[in-house]
């Protein structure tokens, strides 16, 4: 039962880092691209 519990935190917390990866990456070249624009 712990284990059981133990693998689904560690599988939705993978999933949260997946999806923070997948924001930052999209918000990364964006920002870069408004920096070049201000330049």
């Amino acid at each position: 039962m712990l284990f059981a519990a133990t693998d689904n935190l560690k599988y939705w917390y993978y999933q949260q880092c997946k999806k923070v990866i997948m924001l930052i990456e999209l918000v990364v070249p964006i920002s870069m691209a408004i920096v070049w624009e201000m330049e």
